[in-house]
Formats: structure tokens, C-alpha cells, sequence
């Protein structure tokens, strides 16, 4: 501004900026942290935007080989001075040794200038951690008084560093001696062995015992040990009596006998001697043998006789008393109670039921009871389908066999109540029974067959069909399957498999195809599979003939609609075909209205379709269809229009033929069930000759077979009848043949398998492998007491539940038409739910010269 005119004035305008400033700050820089091996280990990291402007900064780790982990690997926008946390996991390795360190460099960089970045150096090690396991943690031994017995343990260092070990012993009374009192240094994972010698003394007496406790302290911090529990004793016998109680009842004048079992324990370490006495004595009781001598894991079996001949009714008691060298157990007691009854009554009522029984056909059910039951007993059975019970009516057995034929598939409760003692006594047994239903196959026919040429075109195709069918008697539904035995390339079906109701069935289209096929005859088996457990496979011979030279023309006819009067303009469609012939094949329509014939010539087909107006009033025509190819023509009239339908007309003018003649017709009859049976035939004549089989009613056959084989399914004599066909003439051959029972073989067991030992309550599984002619009566005898559990045929697996311990004989008995055979295994039935204790520890701890056997359930 002029000073001398502050009125005249001029200015300029200075802009002043602040330059942008990338920086990052992350805090601490450094950090140090450890933890045992497996642990993981946190970090929290400050990022800091140190710069003036808004960044965000992209944050890495590196330099680690141990697992680390960030939780963000970006903060996002940051404003100036802004921050935010990233935390660092990193984990300890397990197998970390003492003083394993690791480093990390965590680096966060930003987004606006790369070249600004701070770090953090984050060091982890590993703890140092003391371990040490000794093994095995207990044993026990047995020797002579006077013997030296030797244990071996190994100390294992189980922690992460070196360390050395103090080994100490305690607790004893007998002499014991160590290999070693320190291991000296042992790197981690490694061990050493203490051999522990302990000296049994001359005076010791049997059953006695002593413990010592070998104790392993860690040198580098004392608080950590293990420690191994021995224990030794003297050989000493170990005494188990089964069963604890015996009981029977009798009537006056009977007699039975219970078994004992005395027994040396497997974990014996000396003979056991024994002896059996009555207190007080009973003369209705007596015992063999009455005393023994048994090496550890072996067993006597005492036949202990009841005998109430000169006895009242009434309940008589005494006890058995088992003396022994078993310092444990001196003296076992078994409670014996005979209770003698006029009638014993009727127990132990049990059901065999039948292995799926179906419907309308007899299931056979055995009832059971305890053969010590008085006889006569009446056996009373509700089938459960609303029939009237059917009654035995007072028999004298302990089996009782009936057979129940059911009306209807379904569940039924069948429920057996036996009486005796004049109905007095009742022992009931129920089971449940499904009944199945019974489908019923049929197929037909029982055999396919078609002559083809070979590789015309696509190759030559034959259609044939075979029917399904589930009978009218039939109570469920049929489920087939269909497969070829072998499989070929020459035929197809459709369909393969379905489902039919009763009184249905199913058609299956089953087509030859002599594609790729070479000249020859062919042969496979269609096979239908189904539920019908009467038929369960039902097999079609299927025959595909494949010939060079012309195949006359077979089977022509044809086929119009629609049916009934013509009038003037009516157009009708004309269907030919013919059941075989060599293609190509010319077919020839006379329509009879005096219109030109339609001829087609060259066609590559057995089948004709062609329509034809009729213009004229005539009520109806005489059609003629001509069919010809190499082999010949023939030619097909019938009457179209009207109300008179006619049989075709068939006019052969074939080559010169020789009519077919049977030669000779043999078989190798006679032959056993159950064999195949082998026919021979010679025929003579212009081919191609077809051959029908008819074995007698029980299958036949078609085609070019001249050899066939067939399996009788019965014993009998048939009249084979043998029919052949050529294209001038037939011939028939007949021959007897016979088929015979087969030699029965008798039942013989090759092998009886079991579980060997189970728990109370569990089952028992006995399989059997049974040799010889069917059927075979198998006869289960659970307890060999004489009377059977189970009888039957196909038992060949069975299962059985005991209600008591002990060791059982397992007899089987098998029988057919022509020899028995029998076989004994063992099982031995064991205590149910095992015992158990818990034990709470008090200080100081007292060592006691006992222990407990928690498997035998009884103080040692």
C-alpha cells in the first residue's frame, strides 16, 4: 500500500502445503516367551500408523519353522496415528526337546509405500520337562523256598531332556537285591534295565508271599517317579468247586445223578490234593471219586448219586465238604437238597419252532420238558391263528412232536402249556413264528430254439417268447430274475426281472440274433431264479441253429383288419409273416378283386405290412399271399369280408426232399437220481431235421440237438419219445428209461465248532459239518444229560443259553436212512458281571502282605 495514497495498493497470494508421510510403528520389537511341549504360545502386537496420512499395512510372518498362525494378515485403513492388534499363535511341537527354541519375524509393510515397514522378533522355546515310566508296572512270580526268583524292568526317560535316575527298593521282607541304583544319564526317549533278585527263604511256608516296591526318582527335579509293584510267592494250589449247590427231585424208589466239578485254577503253582466228605452223612447220597490229585488247569468231575429208594416224601438235606491243601481255602462247602414227591411235577416246558415255515404247508413244532417230570403228560398247543387247540391227551414221553399247518402269512404267538400230576402241574413255553408266504412258478416253455443264417445284413433276428406266471394257489408274490448260463452274444431278453402276483404272469420277448454268429449249433441256458423255495431255479435249454445253405420257409400266415363285411372304399391292412426262412424273402398279395398283385421283392424281413382299398360291392375276396425265397414258395388264401372265417391254406412247392427217418435212439438208463442222463439219436433225411424231445412228462427239448442230456428230478421209468422234423415228413422213436434211488451215504460229522467259553447269559454257538444222504435228524444234547434240547432237520447251527456256570459236554447225535454217527465237544459257562473296587489312598502309606483277586471274586 502507497504510503503517499494508501489508496493505491497491490498483493500477491503464497499457498504452504505439508508433504505426505508414510510410517509404521510395531510394538514391542522383540518378545520372549515358552511352554511345554504340545502348548501353544500367544503374542499381541500393536501396529501403529506413524505416518500423517490414512494407510493400511499388510502384516507377514517369517523365519519360523514351528507352526505359527496370525490373526489378520491385513489391518485395513489406519488413520494417522491410528492402530490395531495382531495376535501370534505359535505351537510347541510334541516332540520338542529341552532348550528347542524358534524365531519369528513378524513385519507389517504398507500399502502406500513398500518401502516403510517395522517388525517384531518373537523367540519361543520349548520347556524343559522330567518324565519317567517303569515297566511293567506290576508282576508276580512263584518258586520254591530256598529259590532265587529274577525280575527285569525297564526305566524309560519320558521327558523332553537328559536326565539321570535313582533306582530304590522297599517294602520287602525277603532279600532283595538290584542290578543297579542309578541308570546314570539317559537322553530323552531312551532306557535302561534293572534286573530285581529276590531270594525266597528256606522257612517259607506255602502261600506265603512278599512285595517289593521298586521306586525310580528324577535326579533333576526328585518330584517326579514311578514305581513297579512285585510280588512273590510260594507254589501253592488253588481249589474251585462247581456248582456250590446240587438239588434233584425224585420220586419214592428213583434215582439221577448231578455232576461236581473240583477243579486246580489255570494260575495254580502247585498240585492240589482233595477229599470229599457228607456232613452229616446221607444214605441216599453217595460220591465217585471221593478224593484226588490234580495238577494246575486240570479238573475231576464227581458223579454224585441221589437215590430215594426206602425214602418218604419229603425234603432231605446234607452238605459236601471238599478238604484241600489250598491254604485259602481249607475247607468248600456244597449245599445238596433231594426233595422226594409221589409226582414230580411237569418244568422247564420249552418249544422247538420250525425254520421258516410257509404258508399251507405242515410246520412241524417239538415241545420239551425236564426229563425228571412225572409221565404221563398232557401237551395242550394254541397255534395263535384261531384254530382249536390241539391236544396230545396224557402221553408218556418228555418230547412231544405236532405238526400245524397255516392258512396265511404272518406272525403267530404260539403258546404250548404241559400238565401233569393229574393236571395239578403246569409248566407253559410260547415263541413267536413268522410264516411266510409260498409263490408258485411256472415257465413255458421249458425250451427255445430257432434256425438262422449267419451274417445277412444286421444278421438274421428271431423273436421267441416265454411266459412267467405265478400259480392261482400262490399266497405272496413272485420275485424272478433272469440270466443266461453261459452268457451269449446271440440272445437278448426283456425284461429280465419283476415282480408277479398271485394268479399273474409276465411275458418275456427273448430274441436270436446270428449276427457274427459262425455256422454251427449253439446252446445256452436261460435260468429263472425266484423266491419259490420249491423251485428256486427254473432252467430253459435255449438252441440257436446257424446254417450256409437256403432255410426253407416255415410257418406262413397272415393276418387283416378289420374284420367283418367290406363295403365300397374300405381300406384294410394285410400282416404276414413267417416262423423261418432265408432271407431275403419275396412276398406276393392277390388282393382277389382282380386289382394287379402287389409283389415285393428282396425284403430283408420275415414280417409284411401292406394296405388295400377294396372299390367294388362284392360282399367279400379270396386273398393270396405268396412267399418265396432259395428254399421254395408257399403260398397262404383266406377269405376276407363276410361273415365266414378260413383256416389258411398252405401250398408247399419246395425242391426235391427226402423225408426224415430215425435210425437209431439209445441212452445210457439206467441211471441214480440225481445223475445226468445221456440219449443218443441218428436221423436220416434232406436237412435241416428238427428234433422234439419228450422225456417222459418230466421236460422236453427242441432243435437240432442230437445228444441231449436231461436230470431227472424223480425215481420211476419213463417212455422217452423222440420226434423229427424236416420239411417233407416227421418220424417218432420211443424208448424206456429208468432212474433209480441213489446208494445212501451215511451221515457222518466231519467237524463240531463252539465258542468254547462264555459269559452266564450269553449264548453258546455249536456249528456242525454233516457228510451223507438227506435228510439228516440232528440231536442237540446241551448238558449230555440224556435228553435232548434240540431235534431236527437242517439243525446244523444252533445257539444255547445256559442258566448256570460250569463246564458242560456238548453231544451231538445225527441220523439218516442208513447210519448215525456222533460227536462231543465242551463248553465251559463262567461267572456273568465280574467285580470290581476303588481305593482311596491315606498318608503314610502301609504296605500290607495281602492282595485281591478280582476275577475270582475272593480274598487270596
Amino acid at each position: 500500500t502507497s504510503h503517499s495514497n494508501p489508496a493505491i495498493s497491490d498483493s500477491s497470494v503464497l499457498t504452504t502445503s505439508a508433504n505426505t508421510v508414510c510410517g509404521v510403528g510395531m510394538t514391542p520389537p522383540t518378545a520372549a516367551r515358552s511352554g511345554d511341549p504340545g502348548e501353544t504360545v500367544t503374542y499381541t502386537l500393536r501396529v501403529t500408523n506413524t505416518g500423517n496420512c490414512t494407510d493400511a499395512f499388510t502384516v507377514t510372518a517369517s523365519g519360523n519353522v514351528w507352526t505359527t498362525t496370525l490373526s489378520i494378515t491385513d489391518t485395513g485403513s489406519l488413520a494417522a496415528g491410528g492402530g490395531t492388534d495382531v495376535v501370534v499363535t505359535v505351537t510347541i511341537p510334541p516332540t520338542a526337546q529341552c532348550g528347542d527354541f524358534d524365531a519369528v519375524t513378524v513385519t507389517a509393510t504398507s500399502h502406500s509405500n513398500p518401502a516403510i515397514s517395522d517388525s517384531s522378533m518373537l523367540t519361543t522355546s520349548a520347556n524343559a520337562v522330567y518324565g519317567v515310566e517303569v515297566t511293567p508296572p506290576t508282576d508276580t512270580k512263584a518258586a520254591n523256598p530256598g529259590e532265587t526268583v529274577t525280575y527285569t524292568l525297564r526305566v524309560t526317560n519320558t521327558g523332553n531332556c537328559t536326565d539321570a535316575f535313582t533306582v530304590t527298593v522297599s517294602g520287602n521282607v525277603w532279600p532283595t537285591a538290584l542290578s543297579t541304583t542309578d541308570t546314570g544319564d539317559l537322553a530323552s526317549g531312551a532306557g535302561a534295565d534293572v534286573v530285581v533278585t529276590v531270594t525266597i527263604p528256606l522257612a517259607a511256608q506255602c502261600g506265603d508271599f512278599d512285595v517289593a516296591i521298586v521306586t525310580v526318582t528324577s535326579h533333576s527335579n526328585p518330584a517326579v517317579g514311578d514305581s513297579s509293584v512285585l510280588t512273590t510267592r510260594t507254589f501253592e494250589p488253588d481249589i474251585e468247586v462247581d456248582p456250590l449247590s446240587l438239588s434233584a427231585v425224585l420220586e419214592p424208589g428213583g434215582q439221577t445223578v448231578r455232576q461236581l466239578t473240583i477243579s486246580n485254577a489255570p494260575t495254580a503253582t502247585a498240585d492240589l490234593n482233595w477229599h470229599l466228605a457228607e456232613a452229616p452223612a446221607a444214605t441216599w447220597l453217595s460220591e465217585s471219586p471221593g478224593n484226588g490229585t490234580l495238577a494246575p488247569a486240570m479238573s475231576d468231575t464227581v458223579n454224585v448219586t441221589f437215590d430215594a429208594t426206602g425214602l418218604s416224601n419229603g425234603t432231605y438235606n446234607t452238605m459236601l465238604r471238599i478238604s484241600s491243601n489250598d491254604p485259602d481255602e481249607l475247607v468248600v462247602g456244597v449245599g445238596v437238597t433231594l426233595v422226594v414227591t409221589s409226582c414230580i411235577p411237569v418244568s422247564d416246558a420249552a418249544i422247538i419252532t420250525p425254520t421258516e415255515p410257509r404258508v399251507n404247508k405242515p410246520a412241524t413244532f417239538t415241545a420239551t420238558v425236564d426229563p425228571a417230570s412225572t409221565i404221563p403228560i398232557n401237551y395242550i398247543w394254541d397255534f395263535g391263528d384261531g384254530t382249536p387247540p390241539v391236544e396230545s391227551d396224557w402221553v408218556y414221553a418228555h418230547t412231544y412232536v405236532v405238526q400245524h399247518t397255516y392258512t396265511a402269512s404272518d406272525t403267530y404267538h404260539v403258546v404250548m402249556t404241559a400238565t401233569n400230576c393229574a393236571g395239578a402241574s403246569v409248566s407253559t413255553a410260547s415263541a413267536d413264528v413268522a410264516v411266510l408266504g409260498e409263490p408258485v412258478i411256472g415257465v413255458e416253455p421249458l425250451s427255445l430254439s430257432a434256425v438262422l443264417n449267419p451274417n445277412v445284413g444286421a444278421g438274421q433276428t428271431k423273436p421267441r417268447h416265454l411266459t412267467i406266471s405265478n400259480g392261482a394257489d400262490a399266497t405272496t408274490d413272485l420275485i424272478w430274475r433272469l440270466v443266461e448260463m453261459p452268457t451269449v452274444t446271440w440272445l437278448e431278453e426283456a425284461p429280465t426281472s419283476g415282480v408277479i402276483s398271485p394268479s399273474g404272469e409276465s411275458s418275456v420277448e427273448v430274441i436270436f440274433n446270428s449276427m457274427g454268429v459262425g455256422p454251427g449249433t449253439h446252446t445256452t441256458t436261460l435260468r429263472v431264479a425266484s423266491n419259490d423255495l420249491d423251485d428256486p431255479a427254473v432252467d430253459v435249454d435255449v438252441t440257436l441253429e446257424v446254417v450256409e445253405g437256403c432255410i426253407n420257409i416255415k410257418g406262413a400266415d397272415f393276418d387283416f383288419a378289420p374284420q367283418g363285411p367290406i363295403t365300397a372304399g374300405a381300406t384294410l391292412v394285410f400282416t404276414g409273416s413267417v416262423e423261418q426262412g432265408g432271407l431275403p424273402i419275396d412276398y406276393t398279395w392277390d388282393f382277389g378283386d382282380g386289382t394287379p398283385p402287389v409283389v415285393q421283392t428282396d425284403v430283408w424281413a420275415q414280417i409284411s405290412v401292406v394296405t388295400h382299398t377294396y372299390t367294388g360291392e362284392e360282399v367279400g375276396y379270396n386273398v393270396r399271399m405268396t412267399v418265396h425265397n432259395c428254399g421254395g414258395e408257399v403260398i397262404v388264401s383266406k377269405r376276407v369280408g363276410g361273415s365266414a372265417v378260413y383256416l389258411p391254406l398252405v401250398l408247399r412247392n419246395y425242391p426235391p426232399c427226402a423225408p426224415v427217418e430215425i435210425t437209431a435212439l439209445d441212452s445210457d438208463s439206467p441211471v441214480e437220481l440225481g445223475e445226468t442222463m445221456h440219449f443218443t439219436a441218428t436221423a436220416e433225411g434232406t436237412p435241416p431235421i428238427v428234433y422234439n424231445w419228450d422225456f417222459g412228462g418230466a421236460g422236453t427239448r427242441g432243435g437240432t440237438d442230437t445228444n441231449p442230456t436231461f436230470t431227472y428230478e424223480m425215481t420211476g421209468t419213463y417212455t422217452v419219445t423222440l420226434e423229427v422234423e424236416n420239411d417233407c415228413g416227421t418220424d417218432t422213436a420211443s424208448i424206456m428209461v429208468t432212474v433209480t434211488s441213489p446208494a445212501c451215504i451215511p451221515a457222518e460229522i466231519t467237524n463240531l465248532e463252539d465258542n468254547n467259553s462264555v459269559v452266564l447269559g450269553e449264548a453258546a454257538y455249536f456249528t456242525a459239518t454233516v457228510n451223507g444222504t438227506r435228510p439228516i435228524t440232528y440231536t442237540w444234547d446241551f448238558d449230555s444229560d440224556g435228553t435232548p434240547e434240540q431235534i431236527g432237520v437242517g439243525l446244523n447251527v444252533v445257539s444255547h443259553t445256559y442258566t448256570e456256570t460250569g463246564p458242560y459236554v456238548v453231544t451231538l447225535d445225527v441220523e439218516n436212512a442208513c447210519g448215525t454217527d456222533r460227536a462231543i465237544t465242551a463248553v465251559i459257562v463262567s461267572g456273568g458281571t465280574r467285580a470290581d473296587f476303588t481305593f482311596t489312598p491315606t498318608a503314610p502309606p502301609v504296605i500290607l502282605p495281602d492282595t485281591w483277586d478280582a476275577d475270582e471274586r475272593r480274598r487270596r
